[in-house]
């Protein structure tokens, strides 16, 4: 029986071995079915970030934009306001100058005669010392 029963006993070892490698194989492959759905749970989360995160970006971009725009119609509103004002500003000078003129022109009538020629000549001589200068700013 022992002649018989040898092979049984090795096939029954080798069936027992069979299935502790098959067992083996079960686990390893739910090890790696779980890895998998990890992996996949993993990459839909990066994905879901990254669309977010490009959502944002986009969001950022067309807030940038509206800032942007924003910022230069203040800026050239700003600019005209300066351009404006700096021109009022010009226009007061040129009042303020007209009224000393018309003060001096008063003050010219109320003096006498020698003090009417020394300031028609210290007119001149300025107007002579310009216009020697002027030569050498013009080259």
């Amino acid at each position: 029986m022992r002649v018989r029963g040898w092979p049984n006993e090795e096939l029954r070892a080798q069936v027992q071995q069979v299935a502790q490698d098959l067992q083996g194989l079960r686990q390893e492959v739910h090890q790696h079915h779980t890895l998998l759905e990890d992996t996949r749970n993993i990459v839909l989360e990066i994905l879901t970030s990254h669309l977010t995160l490009m959502e944002q970006v986009n969001l950022m971009g067309i807030d940038t934009q509206a800032w942007r725009i924003t910022v230069e119609e203040r800026f050239s509103r700003t600019l005209r306001q300066r351009i404006v004002a700096a021109f009022w500003q010009q226009v007061e000078v040129m009042r303020a100058g007209l009224v000393r003129v018309r003060e001096f022109l008063v003050w010219l009538e109320t003096v006498s005669f020698e003090t009417r020629m020394i300031v028609l000549a210290v007119t001149m001589a300025a107007v002579a010392i310009i216009f020697s200068c002027l030569s050498y700013f013009i080259r």
